[in-house]
């Protein structure tokens, strides 16, 4: 259970190639700017996504901050970078009050267009890759999720994807989302050939009875909140940090930078779950195992 709670304390907390044309990419000075951290979980999670970092950007400058934000501005200054990349909604605001935020690339973090990045959001290529070749009988993925926390991002028109059918079903606040997720796990979903993806946000109380749901009904539930993943929901998705860091090296590298989702996860798996689905994977390759 240690791992399971290392990877939670981040990603709870923080709710491409190369072009071969000089002109779009930049050899300035990169620097990562992260803040200063006591909890070891989410220190770990910083260096795996700067070591990332590095494989694409040798000479990269790495900055801590305080809490205060007080020393930023002049630590920014020391190295005068062509390109600043903040890891944490914390440290992009903060980023936000200096000189440099024109230069801000963001990342480990849900966010879409305000700022030019990789998101935690998962790309729905990467996860439908993952779902065909584990569940290779899944016809339809159901999205669903709350405006503004995209757990799994999936451009529109997206009808399928590795040949698995796509369904988004966006909602404007957190109750239209449980009524739309209940409603399909209660009804509309179907056992083997649907699987379905909860909000990241979901509440405790309504995830053990969209859990209790499927589970009478051999639903398969996944989730990229890796917390959900012992109240019984099948697989759990998140970022894997050091393909994330290679990503935020490469798009900071380029001169035009824009929003990206994570394309690239690790999966975990509820072996409880499987058996009750009657799911085998031998040795697949997960990260983790509980149960």
């Amino acid at each position: 259970m240690r791992k399971i709670y290392r990877w939670l304390a981040l990603f709870i907390s923080l709710f491409s190639t190369f072009s071969t044309h000089s002109s779009d990419k930049t050899t300035e000075n990169i620097a990562v700017v992260y803040p200063v951290e006591l909890n070891q979980a989410k220190t770990t999670i910083y260096d795996e996504v700067i070591t990332g970092i590095r494989s694409v950007i040798p000479n990269l400058s790495v900055i801590t901050h305080d809490s205060e934000q007080n020393n930023l501005q002049a630590l920014l200054d020391a190295n005068h970078p062509a390109r600043v990349i903040a890891l944490s909604k914390q440290s992009a605001a903060a980023v936000q009050y200096t000189t440099y935020k024109d230069k801000l690339v963001c990342g480990l973090h849900y966010f879409k267009d305000t700022c030019p990045g990789v998101s935690l959001s998962i790309g729905a290529e990467d996860i439908t890759k993952s779902i065909h070749e584990l569940l290779p009988k899944t016809k339809r993925l159901v999205l669903v999720y709350e405006t503004g926390l995209v757990g799994i991002d999936a451009p529109r028109p997206m009808t399928a994807s590795n040949g698995i059918s796509v369904q988004v079903m966006p909602a404007t606040d957190t109750l239209k989302a449980i009524n739309a997720l209940g409603n399909l796990v209660e009804h509309d979903a179907q056992a083997i050939t649907d699987v379905v993806a909860i909000p990241p946000n979901l509440p405790e109380d309504i995830l053990f009875k969209v859990v209790a749901s499927a589970w009478d009904r051999n639903i398969t539930l996944i989730t990229t909140n890796l917390g959900h993943l012992e109240h019984g929901v099948l697989m759990a998705f998140v970022p894997d940090p050091l393909a994330m860091g290679k990503q935020l090296g490469v798009l900071a590298m380029k001169q035009n930078t824009g929003w990206e989702a994570t394309k690239t996860s690790k999966v975990a798996l509820n072996r409880l779950v499987a058996k009750h689905l009657g799911l085998s994977f031998g040795e697949s390759p997960f990260f983790l195992r509980i149960k």
